[in-house]
């Protein structure tokens, strides 16, 4: 099999990279994890699970095994891709964008995958999760025509947002698996969690248990030799002993330790710091893990001017999404430089990853910092010295980043399409609307009295249409001509942009953050809230979450509250709303959600009257609903209604109506429920004979046609049950041959 060619490798290259993950990692230690690595090399050896779930609490070691996993599967060819999730910003990353890393690790390691990769570039886009997972892991995968399955690595997959949809596609992929399986690592078990579908995936966990004491014994004997002890204060064979028994075999809790030891943060010696971790009781755990991190903090800033510098560092490295340099960074949270670089110097006792060129850049806090950490600092309480709000750090650096807008340069179509800004401009350019969409709320009374909605106010309109050039530039470098933004306002400004964003599902997270502003700015504006609706809508179509659901029908419900009866798009906005319930009602099973959809259904059906021409699409939405409702709760009249609107909305489509053969469709399952209900025959017959329509209009090679052949089967096999027709087993035998083919 041929490399890629020159136009290949090019288009390969586009695709998103995996964040910086080079640097400092928590070593293995040697047999330390034997059983756990032994079971993992069997599974992999298996041809029955699809995925290996490595599960375990916060600190256990996850990361660390599956790295040395990692290293044996590269070392044999094995290794398909790997991503660890705590490197992206778990807010900002779409589903389609993770698939599209692992893709372009996967063509870094295999290059003659990279063709394929490239076709799943031009066949997948806006297509559904399950057609990435097959066009862009499944199928380069299996053009390598490897001996055996490649292994994919998806580590910290519970650390990222949208993981409940990733997990629930990849039972598309459980009878692949001699091609491609799957590692994934998570704080709790995905088959105990209550994850959408999660039994529909072929799936083997392995609960990892603490390290024994012995091993910790081994680690702390070795580390602690390297701690500058003072004065010949060395710890003693007793002391090694207490701390491995105090670590409660957690590798992070040991790690810390030594950490704390060897760092110059403070002016106590590293005998006294280990007399206080000595002096100890609790073991191990979270709440060890919480107590070793406050006293620690207690140590590394003693004054109240030292906890109020650490919170404002630590707020904005929480919610920072890409690395800047120290001093951009003393500019973004408003400290001296010589600040930022103490507290980024001293936090370094804490950090269980150190990033690539970490000395003089501060990277977003969860590629250098442990999850449980960073949980800490937002779980204590408010009134605690340390306590961070990660909701008043967006809403810091938005402002921050809003106050640079105005001062932005000049871009003209002279300019090379690629131009872009770099430093605190180039941050404040790209994230200021998700910054400021996370830390202020949509109420317009409370978001009027914000300084943001003051600042933004008062940057010109010039000023307003060159951050939108640069925004759009920014995020599409590659584009043949510089992005020019004519509108008047902001808030249109930011609708043009979302309109721009919604053909390209890897920056949804910017299309939202740009419509979450403009309903703020433009909270009477009916067309804001729509497309808020809108992308919410599209984003929950694609992973099936029902916080999507929710938000879509927040942003509908205020649609048409500002829009009166007699308003032209009224009953477009009614359709939306009632379709959002009925899918929101599909993921949380709230009869009061579907009766109101089914509510919202009937008025846009008395909206749209003869001849309306989407009378039809309301009359199939509202049968949908009813036959949902049936299926509720038994209702027969539910049930009976929404025969009677499916038959209407298939009379409004004849053929060669493009949605005559989903009216069909859905027309022919609705009849054979009620046939179980009645057991009239003529409704069987109806059923049959629209199954037979529905063949003629997918002929041979069209991608629904075996569905609809299994469809029409089952039928004739339930009539010849009830007549023994020999005419139906006949046809059932000709159908049958053909599915077999």
């Amino acid at each position: 099999m041929k490399g890629p060619s020159d136009n290949e490798q090019w288009r390969f290259n586009g695709l998103p990279r995996h964040p910086d993950a080079s640097g400092k990692q928590p070593e293995y230690l040697p047999n330390s994890r034997k059983p756990d690595v032994e079971q993992s090399l069997d599974w992999i050896s298996s041809l029955t699970d699809l995925v290996l779930c490595i599960y375990g609490p916060a600190g256990i070691g996850k990361s660390t095994l599956v790295r040395h996993l990692l290293d044996k599967l590269r070392s044999v060819g094995r290794l398909g891709a790997s991503v660890f999730l705590g490197a992206f910003p778990t807010d900002t990353t779409a589903p389609e964008t993770v698939i599209k890393t692992l893709a372009h690790e996967l063509g870094n390691i295999h290059p003659r995958a990279i063709p394929k990769i490239v076709e799943a570039m031009n066949q997948c886009h806006a297509t559904s999760l399950e057609n990435h997972l097959e066009g862009y892991i499944l199928e380069p995968a299996r053009s390598l025509n490897h001996p055996h399955p490649l292994i994919i690595i998806v580590d910290a997959i519970d650390e990222w947002k949208n993981h409940p949809v990733f997990i629930k596609a990849l039972a598309h992929l459980n009878s692949e698996t001699a091609i491609v399986k799957f590692i994934i690592t998570s704080r709790l078990n995905p088959c105990t969690s209550r994850l959408p579908d999660i039994e529909k995936i072929a799936m083997h966990t392995h609960p990892l248990l603490p390290i024994s004491i012995d091993t910790m014994k081994v680690y702390f004997d070795k580390h602690l030799e390297t701690v500058p002890w003072v004065d010949g204060r060395r710890a003693s064979a007793a002391d090694v002993n207490k701390l491995a028994n105090l670590s409660g075999g957690l590798p992070v809790w040991a790690s810390t330790v030594i950490s704390l030891l060897s760092e110059q943060f403070s002016e106590s010696p590293p005998h006294e710091i280990l007399s206080g971790i000595l002096a100890r009781q609790q073991v191990g755990g979270s709440e060890g893990l919480a107590e070793l991190y406050r006293d620690a903090l207690l140590r590394l800033f003693l004054s109240p001017d030292a906890q109020r510098y650490f919170r404002l560092y630590l707020g904005a490295a929480l919610v920072l999404q890409e690395p800047l340099s120290l001093s951009e960074f003393s500019k973004l949270v408003g400290m001296p430089p010589h600040l930022v670089k103490n507290i980024h110097s001293a936090l370094s006792a804490i950090q269980t990853r150190s990033p690539h060129g970490s000395e003089d850049t501060v990277h977003p806090a969860s590629t250098r910092f442990h999850l449980s950490f960073l949980e800490y600092v937002q779980a204590i309480p408010a009134e605690n010295t340390f306590a961070i709000s990660a909701f008043d750090s967006h809403s810091a650096v938005g402002l921050t980043c809003l106050n640079q807008i105005a001062t932005l340069p000049l871009v003209s179509s002279a300019q090379t399409p690629g131009f872009s800004l770099h430093g605190l401009q180039g941050y404040a350019t790209k994230y200021w609307p998700f910054h400021v969409s996370h830390g202020t709320n949509r109420s317009h009374d409370e978001w009027a009295k914000t300084v943001h909605c003051s600042t933004l106010l008062a940057i010109p309109v010039d000023a307003q249409q060159r951050w939108a050039t640069l925004f759009l530039n920014t995020l599409f470098p590659e584009a043949e001509e510089v992005m020019a933004v004519e509108e008047q306002d902001m808030t249109s400004i930011l609708m043009d942009i979302g309109n721009n964003l919604r053909k390209d599902s890897d920056h949804w997270a910017f299309e939202v953050a740009c419509l979450e502003v403009a309903v703020r700015l433009g909270s009477g504006c009916d067309d804001a809230w729509c497309k808020l609706g809108l992308c919410y809508y599209g984003m929950g179509k694609r992973t099936g979450s029902p916080k999507m659901f929710e938000e879509a029908v927040l942003g509908y419900r205020r649609t048409l509250e500002l829009q009166p009866a007699s308003h032209p798009d009224r009953s477009q906005t009614l359709t939306y709303l009632g379709n959002a319930l009925w899918l929101l009602y599909g993921c949380n099973g709230d009869i009061s959600v579907l009766n109101e959809g089914i509510s919202h259904h009937r008025d846009t059906l008395a909206l749209r009257p003869v001849p309306h021409p989407d009378r039809s699409a309301s009359l199939n939405n509202l049968g949908i609903a009813l036959w949902t409702l049936h299926e509720h709760n038994g209702n027969t009249n539910a049930l009976n209604e929404s025969i009677l609107h499916l038959r209407d909305a298939l009379a409004l489509r004849p053929a060669p109506h493009p949605d005559r053969s989903m009216s069909l469709n859905d027309l022919t399952i609705g009849l054979l429920v009620q046939h179980e209900h009645n057991g009239e025959i003529q409704i069987l017959d109806e059923a049959i004979d629209l199954c037979h329509e529905l063949l003629v209009l997918h002929p041979s090679g069209h991608r629904y046609r075996a569905s609809d052949l299994r469809m029409l089967v089952k039928r004739l096999e339930k009539r010849f049950a009830i007549t023994g027709d020999e005419a139906d087993r006949a046809e059932i035998q000709v159908l049958q041959r053909e599915l077999d083919e």
